[in-house]
């Protein structure tokens, strides 16, 4: 790229720099001259100066870059006693004054004038020509044609949503916002959806997959109306637009929007689902999400800017566009970020029912069970005293003193600056040091076998699970109307190789061993076992469908008597599928 400037002042000829490449850092040239105020090119004091630009040479086989007051170059001048150099161009620009400029028709060029005004008698005059295209002034609005141009967006340093408007009267203009090294969005060709403009853009070789004007062609629908949005949730700057406006006559504007937070109240003291809906949200609070109140994944912030996240303490906060008008809540993480919602606004009228089940899976078995319960619940929890704690060694490193889930007594060190997580029966305690145990809740890797966890949200088991074993744990569902009973739920984990099949009556079953062996006509089903031999005994699994290796439906027996086909013994199978009893008929 290069660009052409001159300038003069009263009573001299012109100084003209032709050509000047503009580099990829922004500064196409720092020259210096040094003479005396109103000889050859220095001004004296009150000298009206005459600055010119946009001039292009025509002979030039560069590509030139015209000065363009619709993209905000600006031209700019500063007397000053300081001697600034190439990277104190931002620092010039900031005390510098900006020449109104007008467009000379005749010989297609920008011009300007200012006095020079240099009472003091001050050693330097700055003339700066900024090409940089940008939407510092927040708005471009532009008529004309260009291939492509690239314009500079500062955001600044807030946080929240941010993005540009842009308007498109006819001809199709491409816009794409970069932030971050990502592209954002990157709208096509939009327009005017005729069949001209159409074919205008494939005639300059544009790809059809980037032109998305509305079909059918016929000139009655324009899209180009619509806006980019984006979370800026850090503090990076900079962003660019790419504009590409290849047609002729093409008019548009694009406006810059800034970074913004929503405002919402909320009540900030630390609640679970008993207290919760008793609390009163009128405290202000800003969130960085797109709807009116914060959604699962939106981060909440303490001050407008987005400087400060709140930390929510994983605990329930009840929210509302009003400050006191109450009904919802949201669960928020100590990072501030919200990870469940709810409403007291309770359209239950009873607590959650969990239906208790005993699940038996295969080795390697990939797990993906919602655990089942009626009334709707919003959240889970494992009832057991066994809690994970994260332990932070502080400014000096501390050693604390804890009893683990297996009750062992164990001390344990954690330097400066590092954090342990540790499963305890109570609350760790400091030994020496000024470091703090925080809890995180209950110790799924101690309750739950290595590979398979518990999302307390949805009440879903999920993993894999490579080891044979037997494991249960107690649970409650709530909704917005209680808490559920305490239920237990049985996994068993089994070889996923050897189920065969047998014939057992499902029936007909017996309370005793007694009733199983009176049946006289037993109704025999085929299910499948996992013993040695060709029948189950105690110890073994029976399960209802084995269609492949990777499933499993335990057949709930609910501790019932059982005639098995050829042999004398009738079996007690027990809910989780498992046979825990086996009696021989006389």
């Amino acid at each position: 790229m290069i660009s052409n400037q001159k300038y003069s002042f009263t009573g001299s000829s012109n100084y003209t720099f032709n050509n000047v490449e503009i580099p990829t850092n922004g500064i196409a040239l720092f020259n210096t001259n040094t003479g005396i105020g109103g000889v050859d090119y220095m001004p004296a004091d009150g000298d009206t100066v005459t600055v010119i630009t946009g001039y292009v040479d025509p002979t030039s086989k560069i590509e030139s870059k015209m000065f363009s007051p619709d993209f905000n170059n600006v031209i700019y001048y500063l007397v000053s006693d300081i001697a600034y150099g190439p990277n104190d161009r931002d620092t010039i620009i900031s005390l510098a004054t900006s020449v109104p400029v007008t467009y000379n028709m005749m010989l297609a060029q920008y011009e300007g004038t200012f006095v020079f005004s240099n009472p003091n008698d001050s050693e330097y005059l700055y003339l700066v020509f900024d090409y940089t295209d940008n939407l510092d002034l927040g708005t471009i609005t532009y008529t004309g044609s260009f291939t492509d141009r690239i314009v500079d967006v500062d955001y600044g340093t807030n946080r929240g949503i941010a993005g540009i408007d842009y308007v498109t009267t006819s001809e199709p203009v491409r816009y794409q916002l970069y932030w971050n090294n990502y592209l954002i969005q990157d709208t096509g060709y939009i327009g005017l959806n005729t069949l001209g403009n159409y074919n205008a853009l494939i005639s300059l070789g544009i790809d059809p997959a980037d032109i998305n004007l509305s079909f059918p062609y016929n000139g009655l629908v324009n899209n180009g109306t619509g806006s980019i949005r984006f979370n800026k949730f850090t503090t990076l700057q900079n962003a660019i637009v790419a504009i590409s406006a290849p047609l002729a006559n093409t008019n548009f504007t694009i406006t810059r929007v800034d970074p913004a937070l929503t405002d919402f109240f909320l009540d900030p003291a630390n609640g679970d689902l008993t207290t919760v809906c008793a609390q009163v949200p009128s405290t202000k609070y800003r969130h960085d999400g797109a709807a009116a109140l914060p959604t699962i994944g939106d981060r909440i912030y303490v001050d407008s800017g987005g400087v400060t996240l709140y930390d929510g303490g994983n605990a329930y906060h009840q929210y509302n566009t009003v400050a006191a008008a109450t009904g919802d809540y949201i669960l928020i993480d100590s990072n501030g970020v919200v990870t469940n919602v709810g409403t007291c606004n309770c359209a239950e009228i009873a607590d959650p029912v969990i239906t208790p089940a005993a699940y038996v899976f295969t080795l390697g078995q990939i797990v993906n069970v919602r655990l089942e319960a009626t009334n709707n619940p919003t959240s889970w929890a494992i009832i057991n005293t066994c809690e994970e704690y994260t332990l932070d060694g502080g400014t000096t490193g501390t050693i604390f003193n804890y009893t683990d889930c297996s009750s062992v007594v164990k001390d344990v060190t954690v330097s400066i600056g590092e954090t342990v997580l540790v499963c305890s029966a109570a609350a760790p305690t400091v030994v020496g040091g000024d470091g703090s145990a925080t809890l995180n809740g209950v110790c799924q890797s101690f309750i739950l076998p290595k590979g398979l966890s518990f999302d307390i949200n949805t009440g879903t088991l999920s993993g894999s699970i490579n080891d044979e074993c037997d494991f249960s744990f107690d649970v409650e569902a709530t909704n917005c109307f209680g808490t559920s009973v305490t239920e237990t739920i049985t996994i068993s984990i089994v070889s996923k190789n050897n189920f065969k099949p047998f014939l057992i009556d499902v029936e007909n079953f017996g309370n005793t061993n007694t009733e199983a062996c009176a049946i006289v006509s037993p109704l025999y089903s085929v299910l499948y076992q996992n013993g040695a031999g060709d029948t189950p005994v105690v110890g073994d699994y029976i399960i209802r469908t084995y269609t492949n290796q990777a499933s499993a439906e335990p057949f709930f027996g609910g501790c019932k008597w059982y005639v098995v086909y050829g042999t004398n013994d009738v079996i007690k199978v027990c809910e989780t599928g498992k046979v825990c009893d086996i009696y021989t008929c006389p």
